[in-house]
């Protein structure tokens, strides 16, 4: 059974970020880093239309258009059926050779380190700002 159900913006930019991978200036992005022929691939494995060849201004840019022209796809069981190709791509253990502890696992520490700094009212354990 088909269902009409669309994610929302900021939730396709947050996915894109995802696909696009971390790197410098991105550090709180889990993942490996994706040049534009990697983020083409990877579209290409998910069993979904890739984008362009061509090499485009912004990553980022360019694999929000494509998730949202997804978004606006056939309705798949959930959600529209590029979309959830998309997501079981991006949760197949194969898109992180590094394995995916290397990416989670450091997010979750900073994480607790911000909760700690919010706790002590913008102050690291130490004291320290």
């Amino acid at each position: 059974m088909a269902v009409e159900r669309r994610l929302e913006l900021p939730t396709l930019e947050r996915l894109g970020e995802l696909i696009c991978g971390g790197g410098e200036g991105y550090e709180d992005v889990p993942g490996p880093y994706r040049s534009w022929r990697k983020i083409h691939r990877f579209f290409s494995d998910a069993g979904v239309d890739p984008p362009d060849s061509e090499q485009p201004y912004s990553r980022k840019t360019a694999t929000s258009g494509v998730l949202r022209e997804l978004n606006d796809g056939p309705a798949g069981t959930v959600l529209p059926v590029g979309i959830e190709r998309v997501l079981l791509r991006l949760s197949d253990i194969r898109e992180y050779p590094a394995g995916l502890s290397s990416y989670v696992v450091p997010l979750a520490f900073k994480g607790k380190e911000k909760i700690r700094k919010d706790a002590a009212g913008g102050r690291s354990k130490s004291g320290t700002q």
